[in-house]
């Protein structure tokens, strides 16, 4: 036959152990929860801090893309602006041509101021040669 004592104290073990399952279930809820709540932190900042280097790299994108266009500005006024190779040599066959009509007009000048120079002193000779046949004349 059963005892009664062994049989209460089976209850009060049961009880007991049921409540000790208690806590150590409780105990490995709180500590999940922790590690839960230190995965979210962690994942957080991670989250954070990619989106931090996704803004960074945006912003340099911004830059380089703007830095970009100027240049490109830059050249498009370049190549506007700046003469080419043709005009070049076409401005100075030009320049060389006016250059020759000046050289052939200062020649021009030159043999008339000559000739000038050249009957001043010729009509000087002939007048000091009449000058000369004058007074041994007279």
């Amino acid at each position: 036959m059963p005892d009664k004592n062994s049989s209460v104290m089976r209850r009060v073990d049961c009880v007991e152990i049921r409540a000790q399952l208690n806590r150590i279930l409780e105990e490995i809820d709180r500590r999940y929860e922790q590690r839960f709540e230190a995965q979210e932190r962690a994942t957080s900042a991670a989250l954070s801090s990619a989106q931090l280097a996704v803004d960074k790299a945006e912003s340099n994108t911004r830059e380089w893309q703007r830095n970009a266009n100027e240049w490109r500005g830059a050249m498009g006024d370049k190549d506007q602006t700046f003469v080419t190779k043709a005009e070049v040599m076409d401005r100075l066959q030009k320049i060389e041509e006016a250059l020759g009509e000046l050289r052939t007009v200062r020649d021009i000048a030159l043999g008339r101021a000559s000739q000038t120079a050249m009957f001043w002193s010729l009509g000087l000779a002939l007048l000091g040669l009449g000058i000369a046949l004058f007074s041994l004349l007279q």
